[in-house]
This record gives structure tokens, C-alpha cells and sequence, in this order.
């Protein structure tokens, strides 16, 4: 037998082998192309609809059953915080479990660090502002209640919590819905305020704000009392970011005048270097200040008294204080001038520029000749009783243009305001508080044409809260102890102008402005 031919005839075996067997493998790959779809199928993405209850955990309201009402806590809660229960629900219509959550706080509160939240298990605090749940499987029309607590500011209303979920399996970030929510805004009580203790006084432009005018007295400071009408310290500093810090501004604002301080021991924060700019023919400027707890600390600012930023301002010594015929400028030019002398009582006084409205003059002063000339406005601080005395200087071109040019030493008709004075503070002629009030108005004479008539007006309440009217002369004999009059005038030559000097002596108790 021929080695070769054995060969031959196993090659030829094997090749019918080969054929027999890759027949069916063949037709096996053909399986996956006859049942193959057009197109390839997509998952269905997840959908979690799922609202959030937060409950008071001591009182477990609002009831998460019931309507939707904000959620209620105690204002200025410390160590261990006021207990909160936040259930979360995932909706029967959701296609997907929730497997983790987060829980964002409002702002104005935080997660007490020294209460592990619960379950912990499953919920961690992340920060101060933030409750993550995780490894959970929430299945569709299921709840997970977790509970923590809080720290919290002084007091707030209508603050919003949040949340986020994501599903098990599957893509999507989902927020909480507030139409299946509870309680996701939250109120505080009032557990603290904020207080000036000392108040802002009339101050020079560009200087420093202080509790006594020029500049003269101590800082500005504010307190964080307990309660909300309390005037006792707080024991310890409720949360408020920037550990109790107070912030004060003014109104109207000026630029860069913010500041923020931290309480000191006493929990009173101190501001001895607040100042105020404005240009001088706008003085006196009106301002207020106020103080919020920063970042969160309290929700409302509080006010100061108002006070008046001026353009002189002056301490007074033991023997009093004066000023010199100091310039009242207007936006062209100085047409008048003022001095100011105060007794042994004052303890500063201020002097600055001051115009009528042209188209609304207070009722007082109806018929008043208008000298297109600037006039004057004065406050003071007086620990006692004393009369202030001003000459207020008029130049005599303006008068001449009104009264004709032979006109001689008479006495004009000037417009005036003041407003009571009680305990250095200057009060609204509209405050009902024994000394405002439009029946105490100060006596002046009355007008008729533009030129007096004879008679007598009372000066009348404004809603700026000066009484305004006609300052009378000596000549009609009222009582200068109780009412402003002028003493006296002249002529004086100031810078080689020719100006009339009228007088005028002002009793306790008002700061005072006007001019023809």
C-alpha cells in the first residue's frame, strides 16, 4: 500500500468533514439579521416626581397630610437647635426609585454640629447648609423621614428649603416639587434684635459720626438684645455667619460707607469711623442709619434716629461756641452770610446753607417776597436750657432789586422754621408726644400783600415737621423766651459789600432754619 495513497484519501475525509459542520454555523448567523428590528430600541428614561415635608420634629406640624403652611421655629436657637423632621416622598406616578437626596437649608440657618442626623444609615450633614441622604431605594408612593438640627438666626419668614434626587439606575437629577410639598418655607420667631444704643448726631461733612454732634462724642453702637423688645445682651451668638456680625449703612446710600463689625463681649458692635461726603450746597442732607446682622443673622434692618450731615460744625467749649460770618453759598454764589453764638450749655452747633422751594412754600409762608438769596439752617445739642443767637447777613442788591433802590434800614419779611428740641434730639411737629402737634406752633406775624399787616400768625405744622411762619421784630413785643425773634438789624460791609444784618434770638428747645 502507497503511503501516498492514504493520504490522499483522509485529506479527502476531512474535507467533507469541514463542509457538514460549517453548513449549520452558517445558517446560525443568518438568525441574528432575520429578527433584528428596523430600528434599535432606547431605555425609557427614569422620572421621579417627589415633594418634601418639613415638619417642627417637636410638634410635627404642619401636618404633611394637610394643606400647605410654612413651617415654624424658635428665632435664635443654639446647642442642641431646634429639632426638624423632613419626609421625603416619592410620588406613585415616579417610574424609578430615588437611591440619594440632598436637602438644601434656607439661608439664616444651619445643621447643629453637635445632633448626628438620622437615620444615620442613610443621612450624613455636608457643611452647615446641607443634609445628604444616600443608599436608599425609595420606591415609588414611599417616604423616607429624616430628622436633624438646626441653628437659627435671630428671626426670618418665608424661607425656602430644597431638595434634589436621583434615581437608583438611570440618568436625571430631579428637584423636589413644591405642588407635593409641605412646610418648605419656614418662619421665625423672634429670638433677638439689634438695637442702637447710642445714636448718630448732626455731623460736619467728611467727619466722623458720632453720639454727640462735631464729631464730639463716642461711637455709633448697636447691640444684639434677646426677644424683640428686650434690652438685655444676648448670652450667646445665634448662628449668623461672620460670628455676630452687625453691618450698617445709610440711607440715602453713599459710596463706600458700609461697614461690618463683630460684637464684642458684650455683644455690642462698635462703628467709630463712619463719615458722609455730599457736595456743600446740599447740606444740611438728611441721613439714616441702619443695621442688619450680616449674613443671615437677622432678617430686618433696624433704624437709627435720622440726623443731618452739615457744613460746619461746631464743638463747644466751656464758655460756648461761635461761628464768624461763615459763607451760605449757593450753586452760582454766596449771597448771604450767618453768624452763631451759643452759651455755656451748648455742646456743639452746626450752620448750612438752606433755600425754599420756590413752588411749594410751607402754608406759614405764603406771602412771603421771595430775595433769591440763600438762607440758613441751624441745629445745636443743649444740656440745659439757653438762647442761641444768629445774625443773618443779607446783601443789599438783592433787597434793592425787590424793594427799590432807595430802600432804607426797614425790617423784612423772613421765613422761618423750627422744630422742637427734647433730650437733643429734634421731633417732628407731627409727633403726638405733648410737644408736637399743630396747636403749638411758635408766634409770628402775619402778612398780607407781601407786607406785614399788623397781626399775628402761629406758625404752622409741615409735613418736613418744622412749624413754619413770619418771624416777628422786637418791635411787636411777643415773648422772645418762648418764640424766635428778631433783636435787631443794620447794615455791615463784609468783603466790600454792602449787606443788612438782621438779629435773631432763639429760645430753648428748637433747631432752626429760614430766610427770605
Amino acid at each position: 500500500m502507497s503511503i501516498f495513497r492514504n493520504t490522499r484519501t483522509d485529506q479527502g475525509s476531512t474535507r467533507r468533514v469541514r463542509v457538514r459542520h460549517l453548513l449549520p454555523l452558517a445558517l446560525l448567523a443568518l438568525v441574528p439579521i432575520l429578527l433584528a428590528p428596523a430600528g434599535s430600541a432606547k431605555p425609557t428614561p427614569p422620572v421621579i416626581n417627589f415633594g418634601i415635608c418639613v415638619q417642627n420634629a417637636t410638634t410635627l406640624a404642619p401636618s404633611c397630610s394637610g394643606a400647605d403652611t410654612n413651617s415654624q421655629f424658635a428665632g435664635a436657637t443654639g446647642a442642641p437647635g431646634a429639632p426638624v423632621q423632613v419626609t421625603i416622598t416619592n410620588a406613585g406616578t415616579s417610574t424609578a426609585s430615588i437611591g440619594s437626596a440632598k436637602i438644601d437649608l434656607p439661608s439664616g440657618l444651619r445643621v447643629d454640629p453637635g445632633v448626628t442626623p438620622q437615620p444615620s444609615k442613610y443621612v450624613t450633614a455636608n457643611g452647615i447648609g446641607e443634609i445628604q441622604v444616600s443608599g436608599t431605594q425609595i420606591q415609588p408612593g414611599k417616604s423616607l423621614a429624616v430628622t436633624f438640627a438646626i441653628d437659627t438666626g435671630c428671626d426670618g419668614s418665608n424661607l425656602a428649603w430644597s431638595a434634589t434626587a436621583l434615581p437608583t439606575s438611570g440618568a436625571g437629577s430631579f428637584s423636589s416639587q413644591s405642588a407635593l410639598s409641605v412646610g418648605e418655607k419656614s418662619d421665625l420667631s423672634v429670638g433677638c434684635h439689634l438695637r442702637f444704643t447710642t445714636q448718630p448726631t448732626d455731623t460736619q461733612i467728611a467727619s466722623t459720626i458720632t453720639d454727640n454732634g462735631a464729631s464730639t462724642g463716642g461711637a455709633i453702637k448697636v447691640e444684639l438684645d434677646q426677644g424683640l423688645t428686650s434690652t438685655t445682651p444676648m448670652a450667646t451668638c445665634p448662628f449668623g455667619a461672620g460670628n455676630c456680625k452687625v453691618k450698617v449703612d445709610d440711607i440715602p446710600a453713599t459710596a463706600s460707607f458700609s461697614e461690618s463689625q463683630t460684637v464684642d463681649t458684650t455683644f455690642t458692635a462698635s462703628f467709630s469711623d463712619l463719615k458722609i461726603s455730599v457736595p456743600d450746597v446740599d447740606t444740611p442732607a438728611t441721613f439714616t442709619l441702619t443695621a442688619t446682622g450680616d449674613l443671615g443673622l437677622t432678617q430686618a434692618s433696624v433704624p437709627s434716629n435720622s440726623f443731618l450731615i452739615t457744613l460746619y460744625a461746631q464743638r463747644c467749649a466751656v464758655n460756648g461756641c461761635s461761628f464768624g460770618k461763615a459763607k451760605l453759598p449757593n450753586i452760582t454764589n454766596a449771597t448771604s452770610f450767618a453768624s452763631l453764638v451759643g452759651g455755656p450749655t451748648f455742646d456743639f452747633m452746626t450752620l448750612s446753607p438752606y433755600s425754599l422751594a420756590p413752588n411749594s412754600l410751607p402754608t406759614g409762608c405764603q406771602n412771603r417776597p421771595d430775595l433769591h438769596v440763600t438762607g440758613f439752617a441751624e441745629t445745636d445739642g443743649r444740656n440745659a436750657d439757653g438762647t442761641m443767637t444768629l445774625t443773618y447777613y443779607v446783601n443789599m442788591d438783592n433787597i434793592k432789586a425787590k424793594y427799590g433802590a432807595n430802600v432804607g434800614q426797614q425790617f423784612i419779611a423772613m421765613c422761618v422754621g423750627a422744630k422742637p428740641v427734647v433730650n437733643k434730639v429734634a421731633l417732628d411737629c407731627t409727633q403726638s408726644d405733648g410737644v408736637g402737634g399743630s396747636t403749638n406752633g411758635w408766634l409770628g406775624d402775619s402778612l398780607t400783600d407781601q407786607k406785614f399787616d399788623g397781626g399775628t400768625a402761629n406758625a404752622v405744622c409741615e409735613a418736613d415737621g418744622f412749624y413754619w411762619g413770619i418771624i416777628s421784630s422786637y418791635q411787636d413785643k411777643l415773648d422772645a423766651t418762648t418764640t424766635p425773634v428778631v433783636t435787631a438789624w443794620n447794615g455791615q460791609n463784609i468783603g466790600g459789600h454792602n449787606y443788612r444784618a438782621f438779629t435773631m434770638s432763639v429760645p430753648s428747645g428748637w433747631d432752626y432754619r429760614g430766610g427770605p
